[in-house]
């Protein structure tokens, strides 16, 4: 409805709209703007430098993530390698744990057996082999702290070879004076 009652307003109205006009040098500025602007030729020059400009990014940020790349993959590689290395001095210390662990439990059997009756000896030999494992629980400190683990690990292993040494020594002295006590009663034996 208001639509058609605008209609009849400027029907009505029309020559009062019309009244209004611009002024003749107005319509005289805007032809002359038309004709004196001359129409924009491509400048090749300008094009061609935009261009290359845009091939100079493309070029220089694939090359630069090309370089990033191998970077990273240069760094894996080197992360690896001395995960490699890690895993490898960890195998061999768990094999030469479990391995000298087995032998010197088996000689401390043997040694407790031959001290049945000497409970001083054995308390010495479990002193000796406790300082033993203090000694072995800081050399793993030092393994686990980066340190040069192939010495580390040749001390470990001096460390285990020290127990057997000990335990080796101390059984043979033991054989040695049973031996010795036998003697003294089959002669004690023979002389009766």
């Amino acid at each position: 409805m208001k639509t058609d009652q605008l209609e009849k307003f400027i029907l009505a109205h029309r020559d009062e709209f019309d009244v209004m006009e611009p002024d003749a040098n107005t319509w005289s500025k805007i032809s002359l703007q038309d004709v004196s602007k001359p129409k924009s030729a491509l400048n090749w020059k300008t094009i061609l430098g935009r261009v290359a400009a845009v091939l100079v990014i493309f070029i220089s940020s694939y090359y630069f993530h090309r370089y990033v790349d191998f970077q990273r993959e240069h760094t894996m590689t080197q992360s690896d390698v001395t995960a490699l290395e890690d895993r490898q001095i960890l195998n061999e210390m768990l094999e030469s744990k479990a391995y000298y662990t087995r032998l010197i439990d088996s000689k401390t059997e043997q040694v407790f057996l031959l001290t049945a009756n000497q409970p001083s000896l054995r308390t010495e030999i479990q002193e000796e082999m406790k300082q033993l494992d203090q000694e072995f629980l800081e050399l793993q400190n030092d393994l686990y702290d980066l340190t040069d683990s192939e010495e580390v690990l040749a001390a470990m292993i001096q460390n285990y070879r020290l127990k057997l040494q000990i335990l080796e020594e101390t059984m043979l002295q033991l054989k040695a004076q049973s031996k010795e006590k036998n003697q003294d009663h089959e002669t004690n034996r023979i002389s009766i």
